[in-house]
């Protein structure tokens, strides 16, 4: 019996090295690594999460830091149990004290699961409300525009005069996908 471990992080300004002390303490002889990975990818799509799947044999057991790190819903968590549970491998997550091997420890998961899936949804909800209230209000959302003003009349009138867009960009400090973008018709 193996005890596998499993780190993921979905940004790349965070570390999976984080996880890792957590992951030898609970046994770990060999740990998989997913970086820049969203959870919302399915389990089995993750390079390193798919290889630790090959990887494990019956009688093993795979660890991860929390419930989260594995799967980003209730389906997916529970697919994935069943998957391992019928290859006679079990989960366990170090800071939701999760393990599959009874029964109470799969309704345990499931459970949480199903509250992690709606947190999500609830903190998507009231983001996209947010964002509803903003353009209600009439402010605009995203980053500010690169150029404003004179700067786009600048580049309307050398795009109409057939300088390139590459050129147009280098002279306003912006790039070529912006001046593309903005004076839009012009085949210069």
């Amino acid at each position: 019996m193996a005890i596998l471990g499993y780190a993921r992080v979905s940004r790349g300004d965070q570390a999976a090295a984080n996880q890792r002390p957590a992951l030898l303490e609970a046994g770990a002889t060999k740990i998989f690594t997913d970086e820049g990975v969203s959870g919302a990818t399915p389990p089995a799509s993750r390079p390193a999460f798919a290889e630790l799947l090959t990887y494990a044999r019956e009688g093993d057991e795979i660890v991860a830091y929390r419930l989260d790190r594995i799967a980003r819903n209730a389906a997916a968590a529970l697919a994935l149990v069943e998957d391992l549970d019928g290859r006679g491998i079990t989960l366990r997550t170090i800071a939701d004290g999760l393990s599959t091997r009874g029964t109470t420890g799969r309704l345990v998961l499931t459970i949480i699961a199903a509250i992690a899936e709606m947190e999500r949804s609830v903190v998507r909800e009231r983001t996209l409300a947010g964002l509803d209230r903003v353009r209600a209000q009439g402010r605009p959302l995203g980053r500010k525009p690169s150029l404003t003003g004179d700067a786009v009349m600048l580049a309307n009138r050398l795009r109409r005069e057939g300088v390139s867009a590459a050129q147009v960009a280098r002279q306003l400090g912006t790039s070529k996908s912006t001046i593309i973008r903005i004076t839009r018709g012009y085949d210069a």
